[in-house]
């Protein structure tokens, strides 16, 4: 089964040769990689962070974090870059031009490229859910994508559907601290279902972007109060302070 899906993807590729997800450069046939080697120049990921939401620090905690009350629902963030400039780009297009090819890669990115601490210990990968609307408008979730490809790459199980979002929710662009941590408040549930999964687990949440922690710090609750023993986060990027206004983050 698994060579007659590597035999259809060789084939698929050929007929349709894959592009960068930036320049959209054709990239040589067969090979799994999201960008040429032209704009991986451009991503930079993070080399020191900050301990909670890991944006970039030379000290435990970047001047954001040490000045607002600290989100104690999850221990900490680990992001591969920040979120802006080529980063920017290449995320709006996976998520908002149909990319959705892209997301597999792009998990196994985080794999490889994220701090080895980030999955220490961890059980289960969980990806922040979209609203149902949301992602039958989309076509599909962003995060899912990005878990499946960590899924793959570290052989740590990924339970897409194990957190549902209750409730739909207006887009937290524009949104302060506060303002989406009240929008996000008791949004996500464990299903039923997936109580005996989670009871005693390390989580590692996913999720494409880190903007004010809101969205992560209600998953991570819903977890815990399902019987997690501990939960952390990963993300694609997190966005500087600069930019929160600008992010978006669904």
């Amino acid at each position: 089964m698994e060579n007659a899906k590597s035999v259809l993807s060789s084939l698929l590729d050929w007929i349709y040769p894959p592009s960068c997800l930036l320049c959209e450069e054709l990239l040589p046939p067969g090979g799994r990689e999201a960008v040429c080697p032209v704009c991986e120049e451009l991503l930079v990921p993070i080399r020191q962070a900050c301990a909670q939401c890991g944006l970039p620090s030379e000290m435990p905690l970047c001047l954001r974090c040490s000045q607002r009350a600290s989100l104690e629902t999850y221990r900490q963030n680990f992001a591969l870059y920040t979120y802006e400039s080529a980063v920017r780009e290449m995320i709006l297009r996976f998520k908002y031009r149909g990319s959705a090819g892209y997301g597999a890669e792009l998990g196994r990115r985080m794999a490889r490229g994220l701090n080895p601490r980030a999955f220490e210990g961890v059980d289960l990968l969980v990806p922040v859910p979209v609203h149902p609307r949301r992602e039958r408008q989309r076509g599909y979730n962003q995060a899912a994508l990005l878990a499946r490809g960590m899924a793959e790459a570290l052989r740590i199980p990924s339970a897409p559907r194990l957190l549902a979002r209750t409730r739909y929710t207006a887009p937290l662009s524009g949104m302060g601290q506060e303002k989406r941590l009240e929008s996000t408040k008791s949004v996500f549930a464990v299903r039923p279902a997936y109580r005996r999964t989670v009871a005693g687990k390390t989580v590692l949440l996913v999720d494409d972007i880190y903007t004010t922690g809101a969205t992560l710090a209600s998953c991570a609750s819903a977890l815990l109060s399902a019987g997690a023993r501990l939960v952390k986060s990963a993300t694609l990027a997190v966005t500087p302070p600069h930019g929160e206004d600008g992010a978006p983050d669904f």
